[in-house]
């Protein structure tokens, strides 16, 4: 028996196989514009939801419900979300690299100054619009992230409370993901901080 097409031009189970190879490096997530490169229609999307075969997780974004939700999900997502032109930043690349005990309420990503994410879903996501260099940018489990000096420098003007700061640095220390040097500049921005505060 022949398999049913969809749009008479990709067959139902070629449809699931495109996006698995889309979704298999990104958490099993995709984007709308990842599928239409792939050559999956929108409608064909759009059916393959009301079946339950993906979940739309938030605009443009769907995953493949058969496939497990892992931890990183979330970070992917937001990755996602801001059309792959953010990265997760600040208390939530200490979370995503398990650097401290910290449980951000909201997922923090940095965009390109002049970006504007899409409205849709923006009140889960802490956003902040700056430049970084090539060598401030790093991958946790194919996540784009800031670097983890960065991610602590960020997580010190974020008010992180200081005995996290210092939980962060000395995983970072023992995981050699920070030299003695770029610690001892931390301590340092985070005494300064705390001084500040104690002054005003």
């Amino acid at each position: 028996m022949r398999k049913r097409a969809y749009s008479g031009t990709v067959t139902y189970m070629g449809i699931l196989e495109r996006l698995l190879e889309i979704s298999g490096e990104q958490h099993n997530l995709f984007t709308v514009a990842q599928a239409r490169q792939a050559g999956v229609r929108s409608d064909n999307l759009r059916r393959l939801a009301a079946q339950g075969r993906v979940e739309r997780r938030c605009q443009g974004v769907y995953r493949i419900e058969a496939a497990p939700y892992d931890e990183f999900a979330d970070y992917m997502e937001a990755t996602l979300w801001a059309k792959q032109r953010g990265v997760i930043s600040g208390p939530s690349a200490l979370a995503l690299r398990d650097l401290a005990d910290v449980n951000p309420s909201r997922i923090h990503l940095v965009v390109p100054p002049g970006y504007n994410p899409r409205r849709s879903d923006r009140s889960q996501y802490d956003i902040t619009r700056t430049s970084l260099a090539a060598d401030e940018l790093d991958e946790v489990d194919g996540i784009p992230t800031v670097s983890t000096s960065v991610a602590i420098r960020q997580s010190i003007d974020a008010n992180v409370p200081g005995d996290l700061i210092e939980q962060a640095i000395i995983r970072a220390l023992a995981r050699e993901l920070i030299g003695n040097t770029t610690a001892a500049r931390l301590r340092v921005q985070m005494y300064d901080r705390n001084t500040r505060q104690h002054t005003t």
